[in-house]
């Protein structure tokens, strides 16, 4: 999936999201704030790679412009393929898996897609790599962007902040270890 055509930040969220954590974190804030995973991995790329802090208003800009693609394409992919997840008795189980697994890539896909889509949107201030509190701003940023919309109080609560606490980290831990080989699957 990876050619000379592919965004940067998704070479980076694939790296990022196989480190220890990266993944259950990811998908802890996607379940419990609504958040975006692939906007959310855009900014760490951002901050990471870029020494970029986005902003607000960036974030809200960057948000609208996969929101359609993210509703419209990427999840319905990501519910099919859950609903794959379990088989179906009237169909052999290799059949549902060959299926679910073309569903997968036509999702990584949507999400790469969107990658590339995101790339205009590097607006902010100044970041300074390895800086944890920096890393927690930016990521306390992208959950309340999401979580203002369900509105269930669960940005702040203890998962939460335990993600982006691991999220933080990742992104500020030494570069070595995200120059080793990737898994094949990505955000969710």
């Amino acid at each position: 999936m990876t050619n000379a055509t592919t965004p940067p930040q998704w070479t980076y969220a694939l790296r990022t999201y196989a480190r220890p954590g990266v993944a259950d974190a990811c998908l802890q804030l996607q379940a419990r704030c609504n958040v975006d995973v692939v906007v959310m991995l855009h900014a760490m790329y951002a901050f990471d790679k870029l020494g970029v802090r986005l902003d607000a208003d960036t974030l809200a800009a960057a948000d609208a412009h996969v929101r359609a693609w993210r509703e419209q394409v990427t999840v319905p992919l990501r519910a099919l393929r859950t609903a794959l997840k379990g088989g179906f008795s009237a169909l052999p189980a290799s059949a549902v898996e060959a299926a679910r697994q073309k569903i997968k890539i036509a999702e990584l896909e949507a999400e790469s897609a969107a990658f590339a889509a995101l790339a205009p949107f590097t607006g902010g201030t100044p970041a300074r790599g390895g800086d944890t509190a920096q890393a927690e701003t930016l990521l306390d940023a992208v959950v309340a962007l999401y979580a203002a919309a369900v509105d269930n109080g669960s940005s702040g609560d203890a998962p939460a902040k335990a993600a982006v606490r691991t999220l933080s980290m990742a992104i500020c831990a030494s570069a070595p270890g995200l120059d080793r080989p990737v898994r094949g699957d990505g955000p969710r």
